[in-house]
């Protein structure tokens, strides 16, 4: 009956909502859940057509009910659509002001929490991806998106503004193609403001460099994990962590990158890493005769390295195996 009383209060649909929060109240347990926003729903329908008899005792005794049986928030979650009308009634008549003053420190710190919390996904590997909440952010202009991912590549160093001048704006005299730069650095400021993205965007020493406050980037996640491959001397921990990188390494880096040379030059050198790196583990698991395990790596090198043969590799693998 509340989910009847919800859904036709959402459809504009008040009479019904009123009806059906009506039944809700009546067959629930007093000060439940179910109970307190059946009465809200209904209070609602009553105090807006004018026909709310002792609206402040009403009114008080819904709020009192949420405190007393800790059903804050349930007030909370529901504010907008449900208890916003109520709460402004007992904020204009003074009724249980400072519980009132409570749930709305409560909503301003479930606001910012959402806000600071909005994870930014970034998928580098194949083409490029970076959406939030699953949703691809769009950009004004191309030349916002291919800045931001140049910021990307450069995170630890930062781009000297010569150089960004040169990869995007070559052609332009060089006043105008600071105002595009400037331009376009505050295209990506008010669009990762308008996703509730934590950023910084600073110049310092003739370099711009991005800072993202909560980013998921398999980018950033691989570079770690090769960075530990690379120290690691135990097999069965690198082997751990290559599994790791062949889940992050979906296809070359930023595949529709390629008019950049910093991408195509990043594209190069992660796939010869990659490659340097599975071809030192196929030997050493060779070596300590876990073949099957050689043979799943080796595999995975075929799949990435198309440029050479491994034809006489599979086979000497293929034959211990068998033996």
């Amino acid at each position: 009956m509340l989910a009847l009383s919800y859904a036709y209060m959402k459809l504009g649909r008040h009479e019904l909502a009123y009806q059906y929060a009506t039944k809700c109240v009546q067959a629930s347990t007093s000060k439940s859940t179910h109970w307190l926003m059946g009465m809200a729903i209904a209070t609602n329908y009553l105090l807006a057509k004018g026909e709310l008899q002792d609206a402040d005792t009403l009114i008080g005794n819904i709020f009192k009910a949420s405190c007393s049986y800790g059903l804050e928030m349930l007030i909370v979650n529901y504010f907008n659509c449900i208890f916003k009308p109520l709460a402004k009634y007992a904020s204009r008549h003074g009724i249980e002001s400072e519980y009132i003053e409570k749930i709305e420190s409560m909503l301003e710190e479930k606001q910012t929490r959402r806000v600071s919390s909005n994870m930014l996904k970034i998928t580098m590997f194949g083409d490029v991806l970076v959406s939030v909440d699953g949703k691809e952010i769009i950009w004004k202009t191309k030349k916002s998106k291919d800045l931001f991912l140049h910021y990307l590549l450069h995170r630890n160093t930062g781009i000297d503004r010569g150089v960004i001048i040169n990869i995007l704006w070559k052609d332009y005299l060089y006043d105008s193609a600071i105002n595009n730069l400037k331009t376009t650095n505050n295209i990506i400021r008010r669009t990762l403001s308008a996703y509730n993205i934590g950023f910084s965007l600073n110049y310092a020493n003739s370099k711009y460099g991005l800072t993202l406050k909560s980013v998921d980037n398999d980018f950033y996640a691989y570079c770690a994990l090769r960075d530990k491959f690379h120290l690691e001397s135990s097999l069965p921990a690198m082997v751990k962590l290559m599994n790791q990188m062949l889940k992050l390494y979906r296809g070359d880096f930023a595949t529709d990158m390629t008019p950049f040379k910093e991408f195509n030059d990043e594209r190069k050198s992660l796939k010869q890493d990659l490659i340097v790196m599975l071809l030192k583990l196929v030997r050493g698991l060779s070596a300590q005769e876990d073949f099957i395990e050689a043979k799943r790596f080796l595999s995975a090198l075929i799949i990435i390295d198309k440029q050479n043969d491994y034809q006489k590799a599979v086979a000497e693998l293929d034959a211990k195996i068998k033996i």
